[in-house]
């Protein structure tokens, strides 16, 4: 059995702690005005006309809005075809991705399009969906592969000056 050690049975006696100066009287801040009644939110314009949604995008639109949407879209139809840069631009990073009917991702085309021909969207006409933009050109055809969408080049007139 080990030896009891004891170093010392009275503890050091520590200096007292100086005198802590009272805490300042904290005042009570001002109450904040309550607040007034909120405006409801705007509904939400999802098929309504104006907002860059296509008509063939929403089935449940009445006979005047869907009206309404194919004008929309007839009009961008054309602002497009008159820019004959945007679609040969389209039509070259289509040809620089895959040979001519062979299936690409249009994820990819937009991508490489962005990248390629940075200030192109600029001023571009506007699309919600960008695989409406490739159908509107008259160069593409588009498939739908559930929420993958593919696009392929047309075989294009006078295109075999090109690949010759």
């Amino acid at each position: 059995m080990l030896p009891d050690l004891r170093f010392g049975d009275l503890r050091p006696t520590r200096a007292a702690a100086p005198a802590r100066e009272p805490r300042p009287v904290r005042e009570t801040p001002p109450r904040p005005e309550p607040r007034g009644q909120r405006q409801p939110r705007a509904p939400r314009q999802e098929n309504y006309p104006g907002n860059d949604q296509d008509y063939r995008d929403t089935p449940n639109l009445s006979a005047a809005q869907q009206a309404q949407g194919k004008a929309e879209a007839d009009q961008r139809r054309q602002q497009l075809l008159v820019r004959k840069d945007i679609i040969e631009a389209l039509i070259d990073v289509a040809t620089g991705l895959a040979p001519e009917g062979e299936w690409i991702k249009v994820e990819v085309i937009k991508k490489f399009l962005i990248q390629e021909y940075p200030g192109l969207e600029r001023d571009a006409p506007r699309y919600a969906k960008f695989y409406r933009m490739l159908e509107d050109t008259g160069c593409f055809e588009v498939q739908l592969q559930g929420s993958t969408v593919m696009a392929k080049l047309k075989p294009q007139p006078g295109d075999q000056a090109r690949g010759a």
